[in-house]
This record gives C-alpha cells, structure tokens and sequence, in this order.
C-alpha cells in the first residue's frame, strides 16, 4: 500500500478515536495509542512502513524537546524558587527509588527496575499545562508549585537522556564513559553558547521580517544541532533541546514555539501511535499484576511523596493535596525514554509495555480528576491533618483583634492595597497560605494570618465582626463564594470586593451579595480607554507614562 494513503488512513482513524476520547473528556495521547494498538500487530495489523513513521515521530519529538528548550530560560528558572528546585529534586529522587524497590519485589532485575522507576517519577507537561490552562489555574498558587515541578522535572529528564544516549552501545569503563561524555559535551555548549551570542541574534533580525523565514531558520536551527548532537554520540533528542535554550531568551522564542506547535503536534501523533503498535499485548497475562501495581503507585503513592514533602517546608495540606493529584500521572518523557531504552537495547518490549500501559491509564485517571480536584478535596482535608508536621503560626506581629479591612491573598497588588489602607489609617489583616508570601509578611511585619480561605473552620476563626471592608484577589469562584456567604452571615453592613475570571463567576458572585466584582481584562479594557482619552496619540505622554509604570512596578507599587 502506498505510504500516502496508508498515512490518511491513520489519520482517519485517530481522528475518529479522538473525537470519542474528547467526548469523554480525556487525553488525545490515549487515543493516539490506542491507534497504534488497534492497528498495530495486536489489532488488525494495518501499519506497514514502521520505518519511514519512526523517522517522522523521530522529527515530533526533536521537535517537542526544541519547544520547551524555549521555555527553559535561566529567567523560568529563576522565577521558580529555590525551595521548589529542591522539592523537585526530592520528589524525582525518592520516587524512582520506592519505584526502583516496588519493581525489584516485583521480581524484576535491577537495571529493568531501575528504569521502571525513572519512569515513574516524571509527571506529563503536555497533560498538566493543557487542563490547568482550561481550568485557568496557571497563575494560581497550586498551578504555578506545579509548574515548577515539571520545569525541574523535565530538566533532570534531559540529563537523563544526555547519558542514555552516551552509554548506546558503549563498552568502555564508566569513568572514560563519563569523562568523554562531559568533555563532548562541554565543546558543543561552549560552541552553541558562541553562536547564539554572537551570530544567532542577528540571523534571528533577519529572519523576524519574514514569518515563514523565522519558521524555516528556526526549524533547521533545532534540527542541525539535533544531529550535530547525534553524529558526535550523543542523543538527538538532547540537542534538540540545547538548540532550544540557546533560543530561550531571545524576544522571538514566543513566536518561535507558536508556529513550531502544530508542526510538533503531526509529528507526535505518529510517535504515540507508533509506540502504541509496539506494545507486545500477547504477554499480556502476567504483566497485569506489575501494570495495576504501577498504576496505584503513580496514581496514591507519588501524590503522597509530594504532599508529605510539601508539608515539611510549610505548605499549606490543600496546597499539598492539589499538587500531588496533578501530578498523578506519568510523562510523555517517560513513554520517549522507554522508546529509547528499547531501541538501545537497555530494556526489552515487555518493560516497555507496562510503562505505556501505566502511563494509559495515569493519564486517563488525572484528565478526569485534575479538574475536579476542589470538589474532591473537603473529602480528604481531615485525613490529611497527620502530614502536617509543620505548623506555621496562625498569627503575626500586631494582629489587631478586631481589623476593619480583612485582605483575602497577598502579591503585588495586596502590598499596595495594604500600604494604601495604612495610609488611611485603616486597621488591616491578612489572609494568606502561599510560604513564601508569609514569609514576605513576617520580613514587613504586616499582621497576618496562615490558612486557607476556602475552608470552613478557618473562616470561622477569623475576627471578621468589625470589618469594614473584605477584598479577595484569589482566583478560584468557589473559594470566593464561600467567603462572601462567611462574611454575609458574620456582618451584612461589610463591603465585600472580589476578584472573577469569568463573566458567569461574576454573575455567580453578585447573585450571593457581593458589593463588587473585578475583572482584570474588564479592568485592563477600561484603562485602554481611559489612557486614550486622556493621552490621545501622543508618543510622547505614552513615554513618559511608560517610564512612570516601570519606576512603579520596580518599586512594588502598580499603576
């Protein structure tokens, strides 16, 4: 069969399996597998030129790794927090060792153990981002720990790789191994480091006038170091990724990854339904027992490990329990790492297969449970109250008994709406469950209190009879909802102003009796208008107004 049609073919029918799996509400990766399952030499053996779709799906995830090698720029690393950095290291150490130990009484051999939990220990990017983004958590507390973990996650997966491809083959002595390695490694970063400092920018404003040149220059700059990469030893998917950092902090990475994104997702749907043909399902019968102990592992046991490891350094339990279910589940990186060990020789089909399986159904259990994670966690808040080891103290210097302005979130625009309460000479407390805003609050000696306000108790606690005046910046409409029903049944004479991402949040939150409701866009449409008004088309008044927003946003202060 021509390789044409037979590709139209594949795409016919993931279409049609995906359009089911949407309907359900899961991953589009599940039905990408489940493809290459049922067209595969298990199904109706339908796949015929195996080499010419491994080469394709081989160009999705050079792809896939030159994209977020974009988004790794020493500025998103730095944006993470040292205190994440550590917890993900943490969190990827003691989950492929209980992994490592789960697969060696299961009777696996050591190195297939080992690989086992590797794999088990990353948690999927492309799964996380994309439900966080249509839920509109990213900017959220729990979205952003979240986030963090996968960055450092996705950092430790690339040195990974960087030694899988080195030890391909090898039968020199691990040190030379290691030694030859680094030594490689270090000439084409300090050869890559020249040309994005030196010659990249101006290729790049070259390129830039012309979108599809900026398309094409981009594209085979990610691949030729790709296999600049690979014909030195080294992984593909390795300098795929480097080609992306080298790009990371140019002012047209956005733009890059943008027109790259439907490019990487073709491609990648060849590598899912590939792997999916590869799963040896004939010796299905005795991996039932490993895949289902696997599942439950990734599934209770690593949220676990990463609420336990949450509460040590402080985080709040819901906090913990949002971000250990979200990670539930385990990588696109883990499904490219086992095709890799496969093709190395390092592990067999079988090996493969159960990683595959287990990260079917991880995936289909967080596309149904990430977004109901606040439904699910008033169900578990008391089991959770033996992991907090650490208590942080409920109260700050010169907590007035009685304040009349309670602050519900602390960030930029709380320190400005506390030092401008100040000023008025208005009694002020707040609420907040974020470490490192507490932390910030003890340093400024602003009166606080550490809880978290969608629950029942805590609110109960809080001296809200006298308040004057309640603002919630949370983003969350059930969280909001709840205090402003709290805060109605303790003082109906309180003005209550919160903040709403959605108009039908809005409606929700006026209907119970809230004062006001701010939408940021809202807002940010309605400073368009006021600053057009005001300044007309005038370069110059802009200039100056943009000098002024910069001094204010350096000092703390917003517009």
């Amino acid at each position: 069969m021509e390789f044409f049609v037979e590709i139209s073919l594949l795409l016919l029918s993931v279409s049609a399996i995906s359009f089911v799996l949407f309907g359900l509400k899961q991953s589009l990766i599940l039905g990408y597998i489940l493809t290459g399952i049922l067209l595969g030499p298990a199904g109706f053996n339908f796949i015929q030129s195996k080499d010419i779709i491994q080469l394709l799906s081989q160009f999705g995830i050079v792809i896939l790794l030159f994209i977020i090698g974009l988004h790794l720029s020493p500025k998103a690393i730095k944006e993470i927090g040292l205190r994440i950095i550590i917890l993900g290291v943490i969190q990827v150490a003691l989950t492929s060792w209980l992994g490592w130990g789960l697969g060696l009484a299961l009777g696996f051999d050591w190195q297939k153990a080992i690989f086992i939990g590797l794999a088990l220990a990353f948690s999927s990017t492309i799964v996380i981002l994309k439900i966080l983004a249509d839920q509109g958590d990213i900017q959220t507390l729990f979205g952003r720990v979240a986030v963090g973990f996968l960055i450092i996650q996705d950092v430790i997966v690339s040195i990974m790789l960087i030694f899988m491809g080195a030890m391909s083959g090898a039968s020199t002595p691990f040190g030379f191994l290691v030694l030859n390695l680094i030594l490689k490694v270090s000439l084409l970063l300090a050869l890559i480091y020249f040309l994005s400092r030196f010659l990249l920018p101006e290729f790049l404003h070259l390129a830039a006038r012309s979108s599809e040149l900026l398309f094409i220059f981009s594209l085979t700059w990610g691949v030729s170091v790709a296999a600049l990469f690979h014909i030195l030893g080294l992984s593909l998917e390795i300098g795929a990724l480097v080609a992306g950092v080298a790009l990371a902090t140019s002012e047209y990475a956005e733009e890059i990854s943008s027109r790259l994104r439907p490019l990487r997702d073709f491609f990648i749907v060849l590598f899912f339904l590939l792997l999916g043909s590869q799963l040896n399902l004939v010796s299905m019968g005795k991996l039932w027992l490993p895949v289902i102990l696997f599942s439950l592992f990734v599934i209770f046991v690593k949220p676990l490990l990463v609420i336990v490891i949450m509460e040590l350094v402080g985080f709040h339990k819901k906090t913990s329990f949002q971000v250990g279910v979200s990670l539930a589940q385990i990588s696109e990186f883990s499904l490219i790492m086992a095709a890799l060990g496969l093709e190395m020789g390092l592990i067999d089909r079988e090996i493969t297969t159960i990683i595959t399986l287990v990260g079917i159904f991880s995936i289909a259990f967080s596309t149904y449970i990430i977004p109901r994670i606040n439904q699910i966690y008033p169900f578990w808040s008391h089991a959770l109250d033996w992991l907090q080891f650490r208590k942080i103290s409920s109260h700050s210097w010169r907590r007035p008994r009685e304040p009349e302005v309670v602050l519900f979130g602390f960030n930029r625009v709380g320190k400005f709406l506390f030092d401008k309460f100040k000023q008025f000479g208005l009694k002020s407390l707040v609420i907040d469950l974020d470490p490192a805003s507490i932390a910030l609050l003890d340093k400024l000696k602003i009166p606080y209190m550490y809880g978290d306000a969608g629950d029942v108790e805590f609110l109960n606690d809080l001296p809200l009879g006298k308040a004057k005046l309640a603002i919630s910046i949370i983003p969350d409409l059930e969280t909001n909802l709840l205090l402003v029903k709290k805060i109605k049944t303790v003082n109906e004479a309180t003005l209550i102003i919160v903040f709403a991402k959605e108009k039908h949040e809005a409606e929700a939150l006026y209907e119970i009796g809230t004062t006001l409701v701010m939408m940021p866009e809202q807002i940010g449409a309605q400073r368009i208008i006021y600053y057009l008004r005001r300044l007309g088309f005038n370069q110059q008044l802009y200039k100056h107004k943009r000098d002024q927003h910069l001094a204010e946003l350096f000092s703390g202060n917003p517009t």
